[in-house]
């Protein structure tokens, strides 16, 4: 009784996880479809998990984008505020 409550919280806490890490549900019910199939499902969780592995780190990249346009962004509104004077540099980088 006691491996099973183990086993159940583990699967709560990977569900946590693998939801706060923003995968589709879709994704984990076709995880735990694989898993509880057996073994022999290895290879298609790996690549499943692995295909969301890359779909996070494009994720991760357009934000960590996101982040440095802002910064430059705030950068220059914070340089204006001392000057008087809103300047953006010749760059190409979208502002207003």
């Amino acid at each position: 009784m006691e491996s099973e409550t183990i086993r159940n919280q583990t699967w709560v806490e990977l569900a946590i996880c693998m939801r706060s890490a923003g995968l589709p549900i879709e994704v984990m019910i076709e995880y735990v479809k694989l898993y509880k199939e057996g073994d022999n499902t290895i290879p298609a969780r790996l690549e499943l998990l692995q295909e969301q592995m890359n779909a996070l780190k494009e994720q991760k990249a357009q934000i960590e984008s996101t982040v440095e346009r802002l910064a430059y962004k705030i950068s220059k509104y914070e340089e204006a505020m001392e000057t008087g004077v809103l300047v953006w540099d010749e760059s190409g980088d979208c502002h207003d």
